[in-house]
């Protein structure tokens, strides 16, 4: 069997970059240095203990994800960030109090080794946040370039291969599309002005993409989905751009497992791009007349495309079955569909 386009085994210090270093990225910090010292199983994680199938069912041909892909090793990975507070990354997780105390102990030493650079950073975007662990900078674009000697300082000091940039912060306020985000050179323009349209996420996603490091968007904000990081994703032959979703980790991985295989058994495999949303507070409600559990819970419903991972031939029966239950349903017939997530 012939794998196209192999991916190749990754060498040297994976730096994994963390916008926030609160609650999600310190669970995240500690959790790994529990794994690597054999404090802890990894359980739930799909890269470390997942499974893929293959072939047919009764072939019993199931690999670990991380037999099957060549993915880093845990103790290749090396984590830094930034935080609107100055606390390290051992009394950050204390105050987030998502681990047992006897549990961050024993990864004390290594925590308090890591503490967090200087953060993009305005209350206007985050309402009920304050913090004065904070980068100075006449304009956005100023700051963008703070970030990026961050990013090569933190990659020699730790003498990373390669890094990787996943926002760990708080959810931006919800904000729509505009003139600004239509294009790389408005984009930047906007950033010289410090345009109240382009929020630190997206200063973030600038300063990655524009040293080609990947960037994933681990909160509902509009940061991944404006035609101007979009462009700037496409100069680079090494960023990438994403969103993942923090509630259903599962899906988001399976989804970057199927962009790094393709032609597996004859298949054409297709990126997932289906991305739940999640979020809440007054400015994200539906309007009344939507109602419902989305209403009750501050959840804004988006409508997305999703697209299946693997296309192949299913019986006329089956194609049939799923016609009838799109038309049903009210969704379009074929190999995509339209959900609210």
């Amino acid at each position: 069997m012939e794998i196209k386009n192999k991916p190749t085994a990754p060498k040297g210090k994976l730096g994994i970059l963390t916008p926030g270093m609160g609650a999600v990225a310190t669970t995240f910090i500690a959790g790994v240095e529990a794994i690597r010292k054999k404090i802890s199983e990894p359980i739930g994680s799909l890269t470390q203990m997942g499974t893929i199938r293959l072939g047919k069912r009764n072939e019993n041909r199931v690999p670990s994800i991380r037999e099957f892909i060549p993915l880093a090793e845990l103790d290749d990975v090396v984590f830094g960030g930034w935080d609107i507070f100055e606390d390290n990354a051992y009394d950050a997780a204390i105050k987030a109090g998502v681990l047992s105390r006897e549990l961050l102990d024993q990864v004390k030493p290594f925590l308090q080794k890591i503490s967090p650079m200087k953060a993009v950073f305005d209350q206007h975007y985050v309402k009920k946040l304050s913090g004065s662990w904070v980068k100075k900078g006449k304009n956005w674009k100023d700051l963008a370039e703070q970030l990026m000697d961050d990013i090569r300082l933190f990659k020699e000091k730790e003498g990373c291969d390669r890094l990787v940039m996943i926002w760990c912060a708080s959810t931006e306020v919800f904000m729509k599309p505009s003139r600004v985000h239509q294009d790389l050179k408005s984009f930047e323009k906007g950033l010289a002005e410090r345009s109240p349209d382009i929020a630190p996420s997206m200063v973030y996603a600038y300063a990655a993409l524009s040293l080609g490091i990947p960037f994933a968007n681990g909160a509902p904000n509009l940061t991944v989905d404006i035609p101007a990081l979009n462009e700037l994703e496409g100069a680079s032959r090494e960023a990438a751009l994403d969103a993942l979703d923090q509630i259903a980790p599962r899906i988001d991985v399976h989804r970057a497992l199927v962009r790094r295989v393709r032609g597996h058994a004859g298949h054409e495999r297709r990126a997932h791009v289906a991305q739940r949303r999640v979020g809440g507070g007054a400015h994200q409600r539906d309007p009344p007349d939507r109602g419902g559990t989305e209403a009750r819970l501050g959840v804004q419903p988006r409508t997305q495309v999703v697209r299946l991972g693997v296309q192949q031939a299913v019986r006329p029966a089956t194609a049939r079955r799923r016609a009838a239950r799109a038309k049903h349903d009210g969704r379009p017939v074929g190999r995509e569909a339209t959900c609210r997530v």
